[in-house]
């Protein structure tokens, strides 16, 4: 789903309507941003046919099969952004009755483009763009004074957007979405409460976990709770394991990521540190690009250095602030480690 936007017409197309915002100048010069409807073509899948790989319960949000598109996954969204009703009927006359409204959420967050900060326009002036129509406000027929040379390069870019980031299916429009992952929790004092979520983007590496290893999640959760009545993770089925987007390991995601913060320990300054450590040292400050060049094995060297610098650190400064979350992240990484039947590196119990 990708390059220029075919013209609809067939059952494989349908219609949305996408709701952003753009830059405008008006007749007196000012730059300013207003609300832009843009009626865009995107495809269908009347019969079903993508395959779904999952049906997963993200957290805050109902449960949503994943289908696998020529892209990578596309999820069911509910558009919280959906336009009110209320909206929809002030534009009446002015958008097709039938095309459903959507925020402009259609791609990926860096996909996004910034408001650069420039004034709303003081009427609520509305935009539409419908069709090879040129732009027009909404309530007039001519946009006469106003420059929307941006408008008409922004709605190009959206309308390629959705063709290659939304579906639609019988039962609503799918939208182009990350691998979800698990990840797992800790809270309460000293940690005693630990469940799970189901989220788009982890951002504690060391708690997630690949969608498809709930059971490794399970053994995670009951290390943290010294328990064997570990809460099961729930919210998750995989029907397709194989049509999921390949990636890196979890071992490797985690140790690239956060392996690099041990080297920043002030305590943990190579100057003071013996030979040993400092090659320890030197692997956790290169971290991701040594995953990169050695995958997996390079990802083993790391945590094992790792490990060797906070059971270091665990002497050298036991009272430092952030201890017991990196001996949290050994336990984590000597768990990987055991997993692909390494030998565990000696790390320091959370």
């Amino acid at each position: 789903m990708s390059g220029s936007v075919p013209v609809p017409g067939d059952e494989t197309t349908a219609r949305v309507v996408v709701k952003t915002d753009v830059e405008l100048i008006d007749p007196s010069g000012r730059r300013l941003r207003c609300d832009a409807y843009v009626d865009a073509p995107i495809p269908a899948d009347p019969g079903l046919r993508l395959p779904v790989v999952g049906s997963y319960a993200l957290s805050g949000q109902p449960r949503s099969d994943y289908l696998s598109g020529s892209s990578g996954l596309l999820m069911r969204r509910r558009f919280a952004e959906d336009v009110a009703d209320a909206e929809r009927f002030e534009l009446r006359g002015d958008l097709p009755a039938d095309n459903r409204i959507l925020e402009h959420e259609i791609g990926s967050p860096e996909d996004e483009v910034p408001s650069l900060g420039f004034q709303w326009h003081p009427d609520g002036l509305k935009i539409l763009v419908s069709g090879n129509d040129p732009p027009r406000i909404a309530g007039r027929r001519s946009t006469k004074g106003y420059d929307v040379s941006g408008v008409v390069e922004a709605a190009r870019a959206i309308r390629l957007r959705a063709w290659t980031n939304l579906i639609q299916r019988p039962d609503g429009v799918y939208r182009a979405a990350p691998v979800p992952s698990i990840r797992v929790t800790q809270t309460g004092y000293g940690g005693w409460d630990v469940s799970h979520q189901i989220v788009d983007a982890p951002v504690d590496r060391e708690m997630a976990f690949s969608i498809t290893r709930v059971e490794e999640a399970d053994a995670w959760i009951r290390i943290l709770r010294h328990s064997d009545l570990g809460r099961s993770v729930g919210g998750v089925e995989t029907y397709e394991p194989d049509l999921l987007p390949s990636g890196p390991s979890d071992l490797e995601l985690i140790v690239a990521a956060r392996a690099p913060t041990v080297a920043g320990v002030r305590a943990l300054d190579p100057i003071g540190l013996t030979s040993d450590l400092i090659h320890s040292w030197h692997d956790v400050a290169n971290a991701a690009e040594i995953v990169a060049g050695e995958g997996v094995s390079g990802a083993v060297r790391v945590g094992s250095s790792m490990a060797r610098l906070v059971t270091y650190l665990g002497t050298a400064a036991p009272d430092y602030s952030g201890l017991v979350d990196l001996q949290r992240l050994c336990r984590r990484v000597g768990m990987e480690i055991g997993l692909l039947h390494h030998p565990e590196p000696e790390g320091p119990a959370p």
